[in-house]
């Protein structure tokens, strides 16, 4: 089937999007039309999501690395890409398959909102991205995510619950923080849609309606002398921190832990050990407001909101465990997942056996894997065998990494994917293991050295990260410099 017979929009729907964007694009400040220039490293276009791509530039790049872009119209693109195709209002279909631009910012004196982008190096990543941190919500909710505040504090959501087929839609505005508190509960109940009732409020009648309050109606006047949001920050990084006082020595991979007393932990010295987390992940995104560094992407630099004492409380009384307290206060204090190392922390409710479930990152539902303890104190990998002890289905059973959550996921050097654990049951808790089955390396030890291993593990992952960052800018500027 051709590409074109599966065109969601019309020419009308097609004619009015594109006014909407110029008129839009007419009045924006110079600053909002800057961005930093695709640099030209091999694979760059494949993660650099948020930059702009030389058919974009209207100009050439600064010493900053930044340079104004323009709008690109391409009414012959499409694709049948989104997997939530049949969710999406024609008149969406035709601003994502049609107009090209890096990062829109709708305002008026209530609300500040940025539309998905769509560069043409990456024209669906932004609306993706979207789509796939509030899976629940589009799957069970059928509500569409369409944009989010500039501070990240609320989401904007297309209501497709009544809505025809491919027909325009409501749009519903929501607190971020209440969603993500009740998200867990998108994934257990088929009626958790009459949840959008009382989360989020109508603010327009239609997307068409808001295009044409923001654009038309509203449209920016080319005035005021604010940054580009892609403008770095020159502030200085802080030295690495040296955990080695806090620690207990790592035993090897073939040696079981000595036991940790979970009381060692101060809560003063706990206390600063999270602020000064905080304001390196503070300082990441004030160094890296392009999302140069992977995972960036995705998180945005970001903290998803804290872990509330009645939260954890109804977690482990649900699961049958006990968090290590110094993975609970940060929790607590610092956020529920968001940014971290390798590619960002994962909330703690995703190690509830029905969402994890849900999410694929179990096999099967077993309503006690954090109750039974962690079944290894030494590396893990047996052989295979039919015959042999351990049959592919144990090797590959949950019941291998019982009483863990997980932290994240990265992948191995042969790109599989390697899962972080936190122990929460039996005699390793507080310490971090990998799940490296799919590439047949077993359950492995990563960081056993006391009740500090988490905040040492995830504070030695921010000055790593904070490094990196450095030196892609270093690169970067070369690079825009050469020309």
């Amino acid at each position: 089937m051709a590409a074109g017979s599966w065109k969601r929009y019309n020419a009308e729907e097609e004619r009015f999007v594109e006014r909407c964007m110029e008129a839009h694009m007419a009045g924006l400040p110079a600053p909002l039309r800057t961005g930093p220039a695709l640099p030209s490293w091999p694979g760059a276009s494949d993660w650099l999501r948020y930059l702009v791509p030389g058919e974009m530039w209207d100009g050439v790049p600064g010493g900053d690395g930044l340079v104004p872009w323009k709008r690109v119209c391409c009414p012959a693109s499409y694709t049948n890409h989104f997997d939530f195709a049949d969710h999406m209002p024609a008149l969406l279909h035709a601003y994502l398959h049609t107009q090209r631009l890096v990062r829109v910012r709708l305002r008026d004196r209530r609300f500040s909102m940025l539309l998905p982008g769509a560069p043409t190096h990456a024209p669906f990543f932004q609306i993706d991205r979207l789509t796939n941190r509030w899976f629940a919500i589009v799957s069970q909710g059928r509500c569409l995510p369409v944009a989010e505040s500039e501070d990240g504090r609320s989401l904007f959501l297309l209501d497709r619950r009544a809505a025809p087929r491919f027909a325009d839609s409501p749009v519903l505005v929501a607190d971020t923080e209440r969603l993500f508190r009740v998200e867990p509960v998108f994934y257990s109940q088929k009626t958790a849609a009459d949840l959008i009732d009382r989360l989020a409020e109508p603010v327009f009648g239609s997307f068409r309606e808001m295009l044409t309050h923001f654009c038309l109606k509203n449209a920016p006047r080319g005035e005021g002398d604010e940054l580009s949001p892609f403008s770095r920050s020159r502030s200085e990084a802080p030295p690495s921190f040296d955990w080695e006082s806090w620690l207990t020595p790592e035993p090897s991979a073939d040696e079981a832990a000595p036991p940790q007393r979970a009381n060692d932990v101060d809560a003063r010295d706990l206390a600063t050990h999270l602020a000064r987390i905080q304001e390196k992940i503070a300082l990441c995104r004030e160094l890296d407001p392009g999302f140069f560094i992977r995972g960036a992407d995705w998180h945005h630099h970001r903290m998803d909101p804290m872990l509330l004492l009645e939260e954890r409380s109804r977690f482990e009384n649900a699961q049958g465990c006990v968090l290590p307290e110094a993975y609970a206060q940060f929790l607590q204090s610092v956020g529920n997942g968001g940014i971290g190392p390798d590619q960002g922390l994962w909330r703690v409710e995703t190690s509830d056996p029905q969402v994890a479930l849900v999410c694929g990152r179990t096999q099967a539902l077993d309503e006690n894997r954090l109750r039974r303890p962690f079944p290894h104190r030494r590396l893990w990998n047996p052989r295979m065998s039919a015959k042999g002890s351990v049959t592919e289905q144990d090797y590959y059973s949950d019941q291998q990494i019982s009483g863990t959550v997980f932290l994240g996921a990265r992948p191995n050097d042969a790109g599989k994917t390697v899962t972080l654990l936190l122990v929460v049951a039996g005699p390793e808790q507080g310490h971090l293991w990998t799940d490296e089955r799919y590439a047949k390396m077993g359950i492995r030890p990563l960081s056993r050295r006391g009740p500090y291993s988490f905040l040492a593990w995830y504070e030695r992952g921010l000055d790593l990260t904070i490094e990196d960052i450095q030196q892609l800018y270093e690169a970067y500027y070369r690079d825009v410099q050469k020309g």
